[in-house]
Parts: structure tokens; C-alpha cells; sequence
């Protein structure tokens, strides 16, 4: 058994010997200043991570492929000075076999380890790609605000390229990079100075390699900067279509677009040569290397100081040398090209040890909004119903983003059960939920929107919730009541005082501990707004309220109500209390 207790440690030895480069890596990075050579060299480093950590049957592999490597060369050098001048047939033959079934080992112990970790990069790529939008879709608004749909889409389609990086050409060659410094040293042994010449080809080829990566890294960003501009034009035009035509923007849309293409098509013809010039690198690296190796060691060889088996030993070991480095050159080139899309670095969700608290939910503020400077500072018990008013619409949302822990307040917190409300949420799924003023329908069926598919409030409480804000009798008629198809397109004509109710009893139905309302009042008529108000005061001490609405009706239903005036927050009086209080 002492053998596997060496093989132990070896394993051992090269884990050791991994990490330390990865830290010392992770520290030259923070030491270097922020610039754009560090951004390119990041974003290799992000796409040239290993995945997997490296199992016992890989490195088992890899030992024996690299032992096997060896002997191929020195039966070449036996086989030229020995065999060939002083030997028999039958000798000859013998090696020959010999080589060849060494030759069939290798292959087969390749074919097993890229089989295997194919197989198990797949299945954590897969894993890394649900956790990476897992964290998207628990992201805070304002984190996420300045992508747009289709950017988030190409980072997380990334996956399966790095899946290819990582358990293909830059694994193999990654598992094969100590074999390459053995091989040069068994260079020196066998020839001498002749080991110096493929490593002043690397030189040379590293040099050439960083020059051709930093102008593909930058026709990459270009591209991608560019892509991403017209996939939102794209997007946007598709949401907007309506208007768009309405407006008769159609001509100018079309030039936009024809103007995108034309200086896509100009920065892609870049990009492509910058990529061709920077694949050239890997045949030229083979070929200069088995040419300054035949070079030198010709010259060599003709002077007397090695023999013929010699120089073909060597050539076989600068063989050897030249697959791995080709294979992590063409990697880190990949790397370069993936561009910002390589940049899909999404960490797993850290997991909350949150437990489900049995008090009742207090709601504790002091914070500045997102966006703003203004400043919030009140407390609401469990079961409150709280108001703001002003005239600047867009800060009123902002405070009830960051209020529903949607997006980040930039000083201070926001403490609900006295848990941060954006791990509240996160930890809690349908406890507090939002509902804004353009509140959209998934395409389905009005009882699914109402349901969520299933996954949102069970179908008595979304009958209540209807119930609730009268809601029944207008979806009774419609074409197929429950089962009208809503949310693509709206087909069947549902107005925007209904879709925006049902919303709202969507939110309801899920008995959330906390109900965030930006304006209420937006879209209805006079019916649904009475409806929505009685509906509201019916949920006074079942869950905490929180609403935006300068309507007295809503501010009449409010416990607390506040007036936003610019950066300050003022406490008011509900119009109903004050003219009980001035008619006392």
C-alpha cells in the first residue's frame, strides 16, 4: 500500500500547490490598480477557473498519461541507437509493439478522463446556472436596473460555454501543465542545451499571445457594448410596438436599425480578425517549436555531441510540451473572445438563518431612500395601515421599492419582525409583496394570473380577494370568465381598471404580512374605486398596508400618514380625522 500513500501525497502536494497559485493570484489582483488590463485579465481569470475540483481518477490519469509520454520518447532513442544500427528484427518488432500498445494505453486513458469530466462540469455548470438565477431573480431592482432583459439573458446562456472551457481543452491542459516542465527536463537530460530552444519559442509566443489578447478583449467589449444596444432597441421597439405605429415611427425605426447593423457589421469584421490573428497562435506555436527543436538539434547532431535517437527523443518531448500550451492558449484566446459575456460570475445565494418569528411583525424605519436624499424615519405595528402623499410620483415609488426591500436604501435600514426587510423577503417568499401603478398580467388565464400558476395563493383565498374588491361580477363577464387568456396582448379586451384590480388581488391573495400599493387609485373608475377603497378598509389589522396615494379616500383609511415635500417627510393628519377635529 505504499504506493497509493505516495500517490496520496502527490494528489495532495498538487492540491496544495493549486491553491497557492490561485491565492497568489487573488492577491496580485487586489494588489494591482483598477484598469482596464485588470478588467481583461479578470474576465480570463473568471472563464479559466477549473469548475470541478480535480478528482483522484484525474490525477491517476493524468500521472499515467504523463509516464506514459516518457517512454514513447526514450523507445524512440533505443529504437535509433540501439536497435536500428546494433539489433535484430525481432527486436525492433518487439519494441515497435511495445510503442504501439503504449500508443492504444494513452488514448484510452484520454478518452476516459475527458469522459468523466465532461460528465461531472456538465452537471455543476447546470448547478452554477439555477443558482445563478436564483440570485437574479432575488436581486435587489437597483443592482439589476441598468441591464436589460436581453443582456441577462446572454450572461446566463454564457454557462454553457464555460461548461465547454472548463471540462474540455482547459482542464486537460491545466491537469497536464506539471508534465510539460518534466518534459523539459527530461530535455535538458537527454540533450542538453537544446531544452533552451522551445522554451525561447514560449518567450516569443507569450509575448505575441498578450499583444493579439488585448486587441481581441477590446474588439469583444466593443462588440458586446454594441450588441447589447441593439438588443434593447430591439426589445424596446417590441413592447412599444403599438405606440410606435400609432406615432408612425416606423421609417425612423427602421433607419435606427439599419444604422445599428451597418456599424455592427463594422465592429464583428473587427472582431473576427483580431479572433483569426489571435487562432493563429496555436499552429504557430507547434510549428516554430518542432522547427527550433529540428534546428538546433540538427546542428547539433552534425557536430557529434548528440545521436540521432537523441534528437528524435526530443522532438517527441517538445511534442509533448506544445499540446498542453497550445490547449491553454486556445482556452485563454476563448476567454478573451467570450467578452463581457464571460463575466457570468453570479455566486450561489448565501443561505439566511432567519427563523420564522412567532411576534408580531413591527415595522421599524430609518433610512434614506434609493434615488433620493430623502430620509425616513417611523414605526408601524403589526396590522397598521400607513400613507404617503406628494406631488413627485416617481420619489413616492422609490420609497415603497425601498420600503418592500425591492431596492436598497442608500443609508440606513428598513427592519420588519427585526429582520433587514431585503433578507425578510428573500428568506419569506409572498410575506410582503408589491404592487405598482403599471402592474402587468402573465400571459395565462385570469384564474392562473389570480393563482400564479399554482404557486401563488390557493384558489379560496383568490375567490376571497375577488370577492374582496368586487371583482366577481365583472369577471363573470367576460367571454370565458376564469379562463380568459390575459397578458399577451390582451386579446379579449380586458380593460386597464380590471387588469390592474386583479393585480391587486393577486398581491392579496397570497395573505401577505405586508402589502405595498403604489397608487391604488391609478386606471379605475369611479365603481372600482369605491370597490378598491372598501376592499382596503376590509384588510385594516389583517396585514400591514403600506400605500402611495394622494387620494383623500385612501388617506382616510391610513393609522399614519406622511406628506413628501421634496427631501422631507412630514407627518399628517388623514382628511377625514381633521374635519372630525375641527367640526369638535
Amino acid at each position: 500500500m505504499r504506493w497509493r500513500q505516495q500517490i496520496d501525497r502527490l494528489i495532495l502536494a498538487a492540491s496544495a500547490l493549486e491553491a497557492a497559485i490561485v491565492g497568489a493570484a487573488a492577491r496580485a489582483f487586489d494588489n494591482m490598480a483598477r484598469s482596464a488590463t485588470r478588467q481583461r485579465l479578470e474576465r480570463i481569470a473568471i472563464v479559466l477557473r477549473l469548475g470541478a475540483p480535480i478528482s483522484v481518477r484525474e490525477w491517476g490519469a493524468s500521472i499515467a498519461l504523463g509516464l506514459l509520454g516518457l517512454c514513447i520518447p526514450v523507445a524512440a532513442m533505443q529504437l535509433f541507437d540501439n536497435i536500428v544500427p546494433f539489433g535484430t528484427t525481432f527486436q525492433a518488432a518487439v519494441l515497435l509493439v511495445a510503442t504501439i500498445g503504449m500508443a492504444v494505453i494513452e488514448g484510452g486513458l484520454r478518452f476516459a478522463r475527458v469522459t468523466f469530466a465532461d460528465s461531472m462540469e456538465t452537471h455543476r455548470e447546470a448547478m452554477r446556472s439555477g443558482a445563478a438565477l436564483a440570485r437574479l431573480a432575488a436581486a435587489p431592482l437597483d443592482a439589476t436596473a441598468e441591464d436589460g432583459a436581453p443582456a441577462r439573458v446572454a450572461r446566463l446562456e454564457a454557462a454553457a460555454e464555460r461548461a465547454e472551457l472548463r471540462a474540455g481543452r482547459l482542464r486537460r491542459a491545466i491537469l497536464d501543465m506539471p508534465f510539460v516542465l518534466i518534459a523539459l527536463v527530461a530535455m535538458a537530460w537527454i540533450g542538453g542545451w537544446l531544452a533552451l530552444a522551445p522554451v525561447a519559442v514560449l518567450v516569443a509566443v507569450v509575448a505575441l499571445f498578450v499583444t493579439s489578447s488585448m486587441a481581441l478583449s477590446e474588439a469583444a467589449r466593443l462588440r458586446d457594448s454594441h450588441d447589447a444596444r441593439s438588443d434593447d432597441f430591439v426589445a424596446e421597439c417590441i413592447a412599444n410596438i403599438a405606440a410606435l405605429k400609432g406615432a408612425a415611427m416606423e421609417p425612423f425605426m427602421t433607419r435606427r436599425m439599419e444604422q445599428l447593423l451597418i456599424s455592427g457589421r463594422d465592429l464583428e469584421q473587427r472582431r473576427f480578425q483580431a479572433s483569426d490573428r489571435a487562432e493563429d497562435l496555436e499552429p504557430m506555436l507547434e510549428a516554430a517549436i518542432v522547427l527550433a527543436v529540428a534546428a538546433v538539434g540538427g546542428i547539433v547532431a552534425m557536430q557529434g555531441s548528440i545521436s540521432v535517437g537523441v534528437l528524435a527523443a526530443c522532438a517527441l518531448l517538445a511534442g509533448r510540451v506544445v499540446a498542453p500550451m497550445a490547449r491553454l492558449s486556445a482556452a485563454a484566446q476563448r476567454a478573451v473572445a467570450l467578452g463581457t459575456e464571460a463575466d457570468v460570475a453570479f455566486e450561489p445565494p448565501g443561505e439566511r438563518a432567519i427563523r420564522a418569528e412567532t411576534a408580531p411583525g413591527e415595522l421599524r424605519v430609518d433610512a434614506e431612500i434609493a434615488g433620493g436624499s430623502a430620509r425616513l424615519r417611523f414605526e408601524a405595528p403589526a396590522g397598521a395601515m400607513v400613507a404617503f402623499a406628494g406631488r413627485d410620483g416617481a420619489r413616492l415609488s422609490a420609497v415603497l421599492r425601498t420600503l418592500c426591500g425591492l431596492d436598497l436604501p442608500r443609508e440606513g435600514e428598513v427592519r420588519f419582525a427585526g429582520v433587514a426587510m431585503s433578507e425578510y423577503r428573500a428568506a419569506h417568499p409572498g410575506a410582503v409583496t408589491y404592487v405598482s401603478p403599471q402592474s402587468e398580467l402573465v400571459t395565462g388565464t385570469v384564474f392562473e394570473n389570480l393563482t400564479m400558476f399554482g404557486h401563488g395563493g390557493s384558489r379560496e383565498s383568490a375567490f376571497e380577494a375577488c370577492d374582496l374588491l368586487g371583482l366577481r361580477p365583472e369577471i363573470d363577464r367576460l367571454p370565458r370568465k376564469l379562463d380568459t387568456m390575459v397578458g399577451d396582448g390582451d386579446a379579449d379586451g380586458l380593460s386597464a381598471s380590471l387588469a390592474h384590480r386583479i393585480a391587486v388581488a393577486r398581491a392579496i391573495a397570497l395573505a401577505p404580512r405586508v402589502l405595498l400599493l403604489d397608487e391604488p387609485q391609478s386606471l379605475l373608475d369611479v365603481a372600482a374605486d369605491r370597490a378598491m377603497v372598501a376592499g382596503l378598509a376590509a384588510l385594516k389589522g389583517r396585514m400591514t398596508v403600506i400605500m402611495a396615494t394622494s387620494r383623500p379616500s385612501y388617506l382616510d383609511l391610513a393609522d399614519q400618514a406622511y406628506a413628501l415635500d421634496g427631501d422631507t417627510m412630514i407627518a399628517m393628519t388623514p382628511p377625514r380625522r381633521a374635519r372630525s377635529a375641527g367640526a369638535a
